[in-house]
């Protein structure tokens, strides 16, 4: 799909307390649309160890694919509507 922009918006050791984990988060933005919406990815510290922040966030976001689908799906029906269009009646 295209004209679909992510922006990290969430980088952090997860859980604060008892570190196990790297949460990654993305917001998505249609800019066909406007609509927005967010996922977000749990990366084990183990599988980030020796890898750069980009690295890391490529990684979260290769494992989206479930999320990321159903949110460029749900993206595609807002695109697929009148509603919100100029008419011109004929």
């Amino acid at each position: 799909m295209d004209n679909i922009e992510y922006t990290i918006c969430r980088y952090e050791i997860y859980p604060p307390d008892f570190h196990t984990s790297i949460a990654v988060g993305f917001l998505v933005k249609d800019l066909s649309t406007g609509n927005t919406g967010t996922m977000e990815k749990l990366i084990p510290l183990e599988d980030s160890n020796g890898k750069t922040q980009g690295e890391v966030c490529n990684l979260a976001f290769s494992r989206l694919t479930t999320e990321n689908q159903s949110l460029l799906d749900y993206f595609q029906k807002k695109r697929d509507t009148v509603v919100g269009s100029v008419f011109i009646p004929s």
